[in-house]
């Protein structure tokens, strides 16, 4: 088959199933339960509430030709994004764990999932290029190479923006830690010095710096202004990025909300612990880095003696 003869089977295939899938959809469409359509309205509308100042205030000293182009595509970008997140929910499919990352890299969903398809096109449309590359140089492919390398690149690249997403995540969550541990030595330094609970929680979060405790002194200035205990803001931050660490201290600080001395004396006692935590980490690490550095010096020491070796071997095989 040649390569304009395999274009259009290929073409034809994907404009098959393509017609056959949205037939499919169009007679067997899932109906969105209640409370699926309720949880997407509410986070739409937290959303919108959330970002409508962000973004008036970011459209302040910039063209209006660049704003225009810019708009439409990020427009177009949201559209899709939101039509994706609506289909995914019909069946079901909430993103819970993915939710919690994102939150953590201040992304949203619909964005993540337009990257992520765009991501599958280009690993799809690739090996097809380089084939008709190829074929322009005169040399000959099958029309099964780029069929199975495209919907192999097309796979890979699907799930490349979760591992990256993944690992971020992580790294996040570990800073977040790390910052916990310092912010509440830094409470329990400023209760001990006779201040109380919300001064100590503010005080201690202004004094640092980085995003984990810009995040942090976000989070109790927002509940200062709501009315609310700072450790409700604790939970709900913790249960929305998937950091146990807060969820704990704000359901432990719940518990005890009612009694300044118990809180005071749970800032304290889970600041040691976080302290504690931290060390026994740092130990960790540091013997996985001592038995790695041992094992590459045992392999260059073979290696070492293989080369050594190597000459007299060679004379003894050759007599």
């Amino acid at each position: 088959m040649t390569l304009a003869g395999s274009s259009i089977a290929l073409l034809a295939g994907g404009t098959l199933g393509a017609a056959i899938a949205l037939l499919v959809y169009a007679v067997a469409a899932p109906r969105p339960s209640l409370a699926s359509s309720v949880q997407r309205w509410e986070r739409q509308r937290r959303l919108t509430s959330t970002t409508a100042g962000l973004s008036d205030s970011a459209a302040d000293g910039r063209g209006r030709t660049a704003d225009h182009g810019a708009g439409r595509g990020e427009q177009l970008s949201s559209r899709l994004g939101t039509r994706l997140v609506e289909i995914s929910g019909r069946y079901g499919i909430a993103f819970e764990g993915l939710r919690r990352d994102l939150a953590l890299v201040d992304q949203t969903l619909e964005a993540f999932l337009v990257k992520k398809i765009s991501y599958a096109l280009v690993g799809l449309l690739t090996p097809s290029v380089l084939v008709t590359l190829a074929y322009a140089g005169g040399i000959t492919v099958p029309f099964t190479v780029p069929a199975s390398m495209g919907l192999g690149f097309a796979l890979a690249a699907f799930l490349l923006p979760d591992a990256t997403l993944r690992r971020k995540a992580e790294d996040r969550r570990a800073e977040m830690r790390y910052a916990l541990a310092c912010y509440l030595d830094l409470v329990a330094g400023s209760l001990a010095g006779g201040r109380g609970v919300p001064d100590a929680l503010a005080t201690s979060a202004r004094d640092c710096h980085g995003w984990a405790f810009d995040t942090i002194s976000d989070l109790i200035s927002r509940a200062r202004y709501l009315g609310e205990p700072p450790w409700a803001g604790f939970s709900a931050l913790g249960q929305r990025t998937g950091i146990t660490e807060l969820a704990d201290l704000g359901g432990a600080l719940m518990l005890v909300a009612d009694d300044g001395a118990k809180v005071r004396e749970s800032l304290i006692a889970r600041a040691t612990s976080a302290r504690q935590r931290q060390i026994a980490e740092a130990q960790s690490a540091a013997e996985k880095a001592d038995d790695s550095m041992s094992a590459a010096t045992i392999v260059l020491l073979a290696g070492f003696l293989l080369f050594l070796m190597f000459p007299a071997t060679a004379v003894v095989l050759a007599i």
